[in-house]
Formats: structure tokens, C-alpha cells, sequence
């Protein structure tokens, strides 16, 4: 059994990437509900109520969404730099051991 641990840095960019796509899709979602204007006053008389109901529903919804769009931002970020600081650290680590140790 191998005690080895390997980075596919590649392939975690673009678990990275991805994420970031998946973040401005879900920060669409959350534009989109925000620029309904349905709420009381467009609403039916004997609605309004329930507008009201469902617009703060639809706010809070949105404001959801821009807390997960944003932590999948920042999870997209701390991946790309955990990579990054790997990458460096194996290229100067092997850079500094004798020849033919690798």
C-alpha cells in the first residue's frame, strides 16, 4: 500500500472552475427573483396578503441564494489557492533535493 499522496492540480482547477460556474448561475437565480416586482400592489385586492407573504418568501429565498453562490465563491478560492501553495511547495521541495531523489 502506497503512503504516497498525490494532487491532480488539473483536475482541481476544474473542480474549481466548475464551482465558480455553479456560483454565477445560482447568483443569476438570485437576480432573477429579485427583479420580480410582484408583491402587494400587484396583487389582486383580495390578495395582498399573501403577496406580501410570498414577496418576503421570494426575498428571503434570494438572499439564501446569494449566501450559497458566495460560499461556493469562496470554496472555488481556497481551492484554487490550496493548489497553488502545493504546486509551489512541491516544486521548490524538489528543486532543493539532490539529484536522482525525487
Amino acid at each position: 500500500m502506497s503512503t504516497d499522496t498525490t494532487l491532480d492540480a488539473r483536475a482541481a482547477g476544474e473542480a474549481a472552475s466548475e464551482l465558480e460556474r455553479s456560483s454565477d448561475e445560482v447568483a443569476r437565480c438570485a437576480d432573477r427573483l429579485d427583479g420580480r416586482a410582484f408583491g402587494p400592489d400587484t396583487a389582486g385586492r383580495n390578495y395582498r396578503s399573501s403577496a406580501a407573504d410570498l414577496a418576503t418568501g421570494l426575498g428571503h429565498l434570494s438572499g439564501a441564494l446569494r449566501a450559497w453562490s458566495q460560499a461556493t465563491t469562496e470554496t472555488s478560492s481556497s481551492i484554487r489557492s490550496a493548489v497553488a501553495a502545493s504546486v509551489s511547495t512541491d516544486t521548490s521541495t524538489a528543486g532543493s533535493l539532490p539529484r536522482g531523489v525525487r
